[in-house]
């Protein structure tokens, strides 16, 4: 009693925290909505929204699903109507409109058929199923969901494998049959921890809770209840949040505690009633009814159980109307009102004949049966294959042998040809290597050489510049001496020629006159000086018309005799 009360704080505590998880993924998603330009991408979007709004707004998930439907038409998106139909499909389900569920489901399933998307035809084919369970026909549900388990597991989606595993749980359990539900649970539960799916996990292990609670064993149902709500520290939504409150009302009663019962019963309803989900509104009055029962508030008990059969009848759920009758058959039953208490039991034994035969036992075993001979079946030609597959192995080894001899032969052969080349390609390679060794230096002395020629070179114009520097200097040099010189010719030539010429002259005239002797030998002396000088300058003007000129003095060369 201690652990139900922990638990039920935790679960108040859970509750706070529902909205917030649910509300960032909403908001992710409509801030992703509000950025894509693609109409299709839109509508994808919006299916997926349609699914988060399902478990928390109803009205909201229906409204963003209808207009999705609406675009999906006008563009002309085939995935897209199929998608939304499957979103208002399960929305129509959680309301109780099982045929207009069915309708919508079933023309989803047409769409993902002509388009091959396998994936979606199983999700169809799963909601099919719970439709056909929630009207008690337990045969047709479990062959839909045998087919989507089918489907699910040749397109690998795991977590639509484990969900149907679940769902053929629920068929089982609703027969009774204990252990076979909980064996599909723990199958559906290793899948959901393999594939890290905190919502599957949490939902296979309310199931099992379920089941042990079922078969009086409430520790081990506590168990997997508490397993369950960590998990919904993180991953929870109002509809499972509810469900898990009408599993600890269940509890309680079990234990015979009905007033916290009651009272768990009554915060599940209250949750329910806000998402208008008419079939699990009627599972949690029938609860409500069951605990008035208990505590022989029979008035209370007739009030909340005809409110829950007027819902099953109006969903037309067999199942929930036999339950139902029952409840009421206890409150009459207790008001020793006899006559309504056959009546309300006689309702519970048709809807039990029509939902329990033993023919509908039998067909829902057969095709248990039958879908296991299948997996069989499968499982003998894969096995067959298998063993054609080794058989053609062992084939492949035994020429792979034959030849394998061959092989060694010819590689040893190449191994040698190749030992050989590689000996011949490393002579050829050092020989090469020794030319290559040779060229490498003839060409280093070359570029020695060359290098060396180009510094003669510089030198060369170096000095040939300079020589042309020297040149240049010296032929200005000579220039300017050449242009004394010819100041010097026209000087001696003119100016000093002629006073000479003059003296010559006046000593011919004296020559010619008579003097005496002393005169006479100076006017000879005079002669001969004068001579003399004539004679100088002639040279002169001789050495000045053949003049060379030395390269070391520059300076020119004249007669020794002067």
């Amino acid at each position: 009693m201690k652990y139900l009360k922990s638990f039920a704080v935790i679960l108040f505590w859970l509750f706070n925290l529902i909205n917030t998880h649910a509300q960032l993924k909403i908001d992710s998603l409509n801030k992703e909505l509000l950025k894509t330009k693609s109409d299709y991408k839109k509508v994808e979007i919006s299916a997926e929204l349609a699914k988060e709004y399902t478990h928390s707004d109803a009205k909201k998930a229906r409204m963003i699903s209808e207009s999705a439907l609406v675009l999906s038409k006008k563009i002309k998106f085939m995935k897209g109507v199929g998608l939304c139909e499957e979103a208002l499909s399960s929305l129509d389900l959680l309301q109780g409109n099982y045929s207009k569920g069915y309708e919508r489901a079933y023309n989803a399933y047409t769409i993902f058929s002509k388009l091959d998307d396998r994936k979606e035809m199983a999700s169809c084919l799963n909601y099919i199923a719970i439709m056909y369970y929630y009207q008690g026909y337990l045969d047709k549900a479990l062959e839909n969901y045998l087919d989507a388990l089918k489907l699910s597991r040749e397109v690998k989606n795991q977590k639509l494998e484990a969900t149907c595993l679940n769902n053929v749980g629920i068929i089982f359990y609703t027969q009774n049959e204990i252990l076979k539900s909980i064996n599909y649970y723990e199958q559906a539960l290793k899948i959901y921890q393999v594939i890290n799916f905190p919502d599957g996990v949490a939902e296979s292990y309310n199931y099992i809770g379920w089941s042990y609670s079922k078969d009086k064993k409430y520790d081990k149902a506590l168990v997997f209840f508490s397993k369950a709500n960590k998990i919904f520290n993180a991953q929870h939504n109002k509809l499972q949040y509810s469900r898990n409150l009408n599993s600890i009302s269940d509890l309680y009663e079990k234990q015979n505690n009905y007033k916290m019962a009651l009272e768990f019963a009554l915060q599940s309803l209250k949750i329910k009633k806000e998402l208008d989900y008419k079939h699990e509104i009627a599972s949690s009055l029938d609860g409500i009814a069951t605990i008035h029962v208990k505590l022989k508030n029979y008035d209370q008990a007739i009030l909340f159980g005809k409110e829950a059969l007027s819902i099953f009848q109006f969903l037309d759920n067999k199942e929930g109307v036999r339950e139902n009758g029952l409840i009421l058959f206890a409150a009459y039953k207790g008001k020793n009102d006899l006559s309504n208490a056959l009546k309300y039991y006689e309702l519970s034994m048709s809807m039990k004949d029509s939902i329990l035969g033993v023919e509908k036992m039998k067909m829902i075993n057969n095709l248990e049966t039958k879908y296991a001979l299948k997996e069989k079946q499968v499982e003998i030609e894969l096995l067959q294959k298998d063993q054609k597959l080794n058989e053609t192995e062992l084939e492949k080894k035994n020429l792979e042998k034959k030849f394998l001899l061959s092989g060694i032969v010819f590689l040893a052969s190449i191994s040698i040809l190749f030992s050989i080349g590689l000996y011949y390609n490393r002579k050829l390679y050092n020989v090469q290597k020794h030319q290559a060794k040779e060229i490498i230096e003839k060409s280093l002395e070359v570029e020695n050489q060359k290098n060396e020629i180009e510094k003669k070179n510089e030198k060369l114009n170096t000095l040939n510049n300079l020589l042309d520097e020297k040149v240049k200097k010296r032929t200005k040099a000579l220039l300017h001496q050449n242009q004394r010189l010819l100041q010097y010719h026209f000087i001696n030539s003119h100016k000093l020629r002629a006073p000479l010429a003059s003296i010559l002259g006046l000593v011919n005239l004296l020559k010619s006159k008579t003097v005496n002797d002393l005169d006479q030998e100076v006017v000879d002396y005079l002669l001969i000086a004068a001579n003399r000088l004539d004679n100088i300058i002639h040279d002169i003007q001789e050495t000045l018309d053949h003049a060379e000129y030395s390269e070391e003095s520059s300076e020119i060369e004249i007669n020794e005799n002067i």
